[in-house]
């Protein structure tokens, strides 16, 4: 006689991408409650195998301490100051991140906010509302030839380099320890 394996049971309690879900509903039984209280999580959370979170929703000792059958907590991003790392630890559950997911979009907005900068996008949205044409006093400047300075050369830094490097900027990174020079472009200086 065939036992049928039971599913683990996922809470997602705050935005993923789409895929991400359909992929998890493919191997578990995955239940979305955004918005819950911390006395609804501990109400909730003892019925889970795993809970995926975002930087909206908390985990504290007191949550950790409901979650009976809590064998991992993924937090979809960078940071674990949400999670008490340590209260998970104690109970036996692996707390995993996803440093890398949104590198390229950080790095990517890094540079809509510089072309906004350069270009008085900011400036020139306001006068157009105010129905004033101010072309003239708009010019903005190009990225070739300019210094960006990145403080630290992170994952983060070294995709933000790589696009710098794309428009002709002069990349320079400042940062404790010098690892690697990367494509001969940077000057490093250790800071002391």
């Amino acid at each position: 006689m065939d036992k049928k394996i039971k599913k683990p049971k996922i809470l997602i309690c705050d935005p993923i991408a789409k895929i991400g879900i359909e992929m998890l509903k493919e191997q578990c039984i995955v239940d979305i409650k955004f918005g819950l209280t911390q006395t609804q999580l501990k109400e909730v959370i003892p019925s889970y195998d795993a809970v995926i979170v975002r930087s909206s929703t908390k985990l504290p000792e007191n949550v950790i301490e409901s979650a009976i059958n809590l064998k991992v907590i993924g937090r979809a991003g960078s940071g674990l100051d949400t999670i008490d790392v340590e209260a998970a630890m104690g109970k036996g559950i692996a707390v995993v991140n996803s440093p890398g997911a949104n590198s390229v979009a950080v790095a990517e907005h890094t540079f809509a906010l510089i072309f906004a900068l350069i270009r008085h996008l900011p400036r020139a949205n306001y006068g157009l509302k105010e129905n004033l044409w101010e072309k003239k006093n708009l010019m903005g400047t190009g990225l070739a030839g300019k210094k960006l300075g990145l403080v630290g050369f992170g994952s983060i830094a070294r995709l933000v380099a790589s696009r710098a490097s794309a428009f002709g900027m002069d990349v320079q990174v400042y940062q404790r320890k010098a690892h690697h020079i990367w494509r001969n472009i940077i000057t490093f200086e250790v800071l002391r």
